[in-house]
């Protein structure tokens, strides 16, 4: 994943500037390695994300990992509409057992344009 990120600044980085739209340069130049590589080590210290890890234990497994997902969107902006996508998927398949899934979604509301909205999720399991 990093190293996906690295490559495309990198490429974003290395064309002819007058190619490049001013806000995005800006919003690339912001983005700070170190701060994703600590994303990481926070995500990793919660030992694990499986999808059948503990969802209610404060420091640990799947459960820990979506709330400070939710909590870091929410210090982003306060524009932003970040709450929890969930579900209950049944016993099936590779799914061993009944679990309860979080998805974390934020919404950031268009401003100039009231009928549009930029989505935001990730992927953490």
């Amino acid at each position: 994943m990093l190293i996906r990120l690295v490559t495309y600044f990198s490429l974003l980085i290395a064309l002819p500037a007058q190619t490049i739209n001013p806000r995005v340069e800006k919003v690339v130049g912001e983005v700070s390695l170190e701060r994703i590589a600590a994303t990481m080590r926070t995500l990793e210290n919660f030992g694990t994300r499986n999808l059948f890890s503990a969802q209610d234990h404060p420091t640990r497994g799947i459960g820990a990992a979506a709330r400070w997902i939710r909590d870091e969107m929410k210090s982003y902006s306060s524009r932003l509409e970040v709450r929890f996508d969930e579900h209950e998927i049944k016993k099936s398949g590779r799914v061993v057992r009944d679990v309860h899934l979080m998805n974390v979604i934020a919404v950031l509301p268009g401003t100039t344009q009231k009928d549009r909205q930029i989505v935001i999720s990730g992927h953490y399991d």
